[in-house]
């Protein structure tokens, strides 16, 4: 088994984060440039203060993490002195209730890719929802038959 190192084999992250009870952002951190961007389906949910608030903890104790994983890794490349966010531009906002969550993950999918994240529309979000809800069904059905 090859195990792909913290830092010089994987520099990108990507996880999804909930912000309270019912919001849900995609997050892109870069471990060598300290920038992480927010992919957030409904801006208008969280002012600038609201997402300074929600993501300063974050900011503050990533380069601490980063550090403690990092520290006996090869790489020649030096870590972030801090770490920094921002909000993507251009990212689909959806009003509905209950979509934030599987687009966040759909913007993963997107972004790693290299692909844009506008122009996502209502009946596509329906789609993917109904497409993670099978894919989790026949996961789920699958190990209950296996």
């Amino acid at each position: 088994m090859n195990i792909l190192g913290w830092y010089s084999d994987v520099d990108i992250l990507y996880a999804p984060m909930s912000w309270g009870s019912d919001h849900w952002v995609a997050l892109m951190i870069d471990l060598k440039t300290g920038k992480i961007s927010i992919m957030d389906s409904l801006e208008r949910a969280n002012n600038k203060k609201a997402v300074d608030k929600i993501m300063k903890p974050i900011v503050v104790m990533l380069k601490a993490i980063v550090e403690d994983l990092v520290q006996d890794t090869n790489s020649t490349s030096p870590l972030a002195t801090s770490f920094v966010y921002e909000r993507l531009s251009d990212v689909s906002q959806n009003d509905r209730t209950g979509d934030c969550g599987p687009l966040s993950v759909k913007f993963i999918e997107l972004h790693s890719q290299g692909l844009g994240l506008d122009g996502i529309s209502d009946d596509m979000v329906d789609c993917l929802r109904l497409q993670y809800a099978l894919d989790i069904y026949e996961e789920f059905h699958q190990s209950l038959r296996g």
